[in-house]
């Protein structure tokens, strides 16, 4: 969390050699960044905020604050 953005962010390096004849070698790299950020609301509870990864997909929950909600009075209302 870094100034009430979600910041998720991921790279992947990969480096692949293969030698063919004595004298031959092959190699390659790959790079691949991934960033993505959220603003989160102010009803969010930050120290609350868990995540997990899972076969390829991650999850992440962002649990709301408890709030002090009051069930409203019964009121009459006169129609004429």
């Amino acid at each position: 969390i870094e100034n009430d953005h979600l910041v998720i962010s991921a790279e992947k390096k990969t480096e692949t050699e293969e030698t063919v004849q004595p004298k031959f070698t092959r190699k390659e790299f790959n790079y691949t960044s991934f960033k993505r950020s959220f603003q989160l609301d102010d009803q969010i509870n930050r120290e609350g905020i868990t995540a997990t990864y899972e076969n390829g997909v991650l999850n992440i929950t962002l649990p709301k604050k408890d709030a002090t909600w009051k069930k409203p009075s019964a009121t009459t209302i006169e129609i004429k």
